[in-house]
């Protein structure tokens, strides 16, 4: 599916550019997005972006990052501030 292809990307550019030192801490990396999203998915909707569709299915990563960087201004440290502290953090 495009989701898959997508989160497979991202571990890429995670392991290429981010602190993933591994392909396996790669593949957590964009995993822990997806299920960081989930679990955070009210604190996001409250801040105007939309994680799942109307069958509560998670949405494209792409879309899903594209609607961050666009409702915080590029800055998605501010979804500290709404308690949602380890989206995209390292762990």
């Amino acid at each position: 599916s495009k989701n898959i292809a997508t989160t497979t990307a991202m571990a890429q550019l995670a392991k290429q550019h981010g602190s993933a030192t591994t392909p396996a801490e790669a593949a957590l990396a964009s995993q822990r997005f997806g299920s960081d999203v989930m679990k955070h998915a009210d604190v996001l909707e409250k801040m105007g972006v939309k994680v799942r569709d109307g069958k509560g299915n998670l949405l494209d990563p792409q879309k899903i990052i594209a609607q961050m960087l666009e409702k915080t201004g590029g800055d998605v440290t501010k979804t500290l501030d709404l308690g949602a502290h380890d989206i995209g953090q390292a762990r």
